[in-house]
């Protein structure tokens, strides 16, 4: 039997980029990576009453917004992540994304 995992990517074109909560090591590569091509990026961890994240958004990234959404969106799909919905608004690119879990009989 296998279970789904959904996360989402935004792209606020007058803003910055936001990743919906991932497997905590696909995140922290994902990161540190950035941080390598842009040293000043900032990842705020939004988190809730309990401390589960629940939101990453990045910050700093200047006019790199739109190669930031595209580098995430490829190491996602990499690593396995499926697009199933692309929302396109005035303002803001979503793309919804899920992975296939198998579970260990």
């Amino acid at each position: 039997m296998s279970t789904w995992r959904y996360t989402r990517l935004t792209w606020v074109r007058d803003g910055g980029n936001s990743l919906y909560p991932i497997d905590s090591e696909t995140q922290d590569w994902i990161s540190a990576n950035l941080k390598k091509f842009f040293p000043s990026l900032k990842i705020v961890r939004k988190s809730d009453f309990s401390g589960e994240a629940y939101l990453y958004q990045i910050e700093n990234i200047k006019d790199k917004g739109p190669d930031i959404h595209y580098w995430i969106l490829k190491q996602l799909c990499v690593k396995g992540w499926e697009p199933f919905q692309i929302s396109d608004e005035t303002n803001v690119l979503r793309v919804h994304l899920k992975l296939e879990v198998h579970d260990r009989d």
